[in-house]
């Protein structure tokens, strides 16, 4: 679903990391939309002086060149301050994120963002700023993996919460949570209390943001598509349902969006 292109990542970074790409700041059309999926997300700008702004219910946050996102993001816009500016954009597999983070998993959603340096410390951010790497997506991700690998590697991974999350991603979030308790032969609280630690968010909530990115996706990369048979797809009561579930986290309808997200393309 990406919007830009996929970034081949180092040997020692392919466990910590699920993907990384890199895409222009020009694919997202002016104040565009901030949205968290769930999985711990870092971005990094092409120029250690670079800017982006953050917009949420009258509140205004600006952080410079890197930041992690917040696990559940509503109604939030952001803009970069330099339109040319490349954005690389880093996926953590949770399991990891837990054990190299200065913050816990479960306490990202608190903030709309955080910068680098307050999730993975000062020298990795001395690092990253420097002039001849700041520039180079594949240069930072070696200065990432030198720093991590240096991190805590004797990580448990919770093999229950992983086949959950991949169920919710393979169905695009279309899920019944208590259903998929049953299947997995747990609790429902077991795995709201272990989504909660290691992503930060519930089920429920996990599996509304997949279904608003597929829709989101739907919108931007198809745009012979109408949207009762978006609605449909996506396995909304009706379009109804669709658009108030879709303005809640885009603040705006999805015949709105796709009007201007067309129009900011051109």
């Amino acid at each position: 679903m990406p919007l830009g292109r996929q970034v081949e990542l180092p040997e020692g970074l392919r466990e910590i990391l699920l993907e990384c790409f890199a895409v222009r700041a020009t694919a997202f059309p002016q104040a565009g939309l901030a949205f968290s999926d769930g999985i711990p997300t870092a971005v990094m700008l092409g120029t250690s002086y670079g800017e982006a702004t953050f917009r949420s219910r009258g509140q205004v946050y600006t952080i410079a060149y890197a930041w992690l996102s917040g696990q559940y993001l509503e109604n939030v816009q952001f803009e970069v301050a330099n339109p040319g500016e490349e954005l690389l954009i880093i996926r953590f597999n949770p399991f990891y994120f837990n054990h190299i983070s200065a913050i816990p998993t479960h306490k990202l959603r608190n903030r709309l963002i955080w910068s680098f340096q307050e999730v993975f410390g000062k020298t990795l951010m001395r690092m990253l700023t420097d002039p001849d790497i700041c520039g180079n997506p594949l240069k930072k991700l070696e200065v990432l993996e030198y720093i991590l690998q240096q991190r805590p590697t004797n990580i448990t991974v919770n093999y229950l919460l992983q086949e959950a999350i991949q169920n919710i991603i393979c169905q695009k979030g279309n899920v019944q949570i208590d259903g998929l308790a049953k299947t997995l032969n747990v609790s429902y609280k077991w795995l709201e209390r272990n989504f909660l630690q290691f992503t930060g968010v519930s089920p429920k909530e996990f599996a509304r943001q997949q279904r608003f990115l597929h829709t989101y996706f739907d919108l931007v990369n198809g745009p012979d598509k109408d949207l009762p048979e978006i609605a449909f797809e996506n396995a909304f009561y009706d379009q109804n349902h669709f658009s108030k579930e879709f303005k809640k986290f885009a603040g705006c309808s999805p015949g709105w969006f796709r009007k201007h997200y067309t129009r900011a393309r051109k």
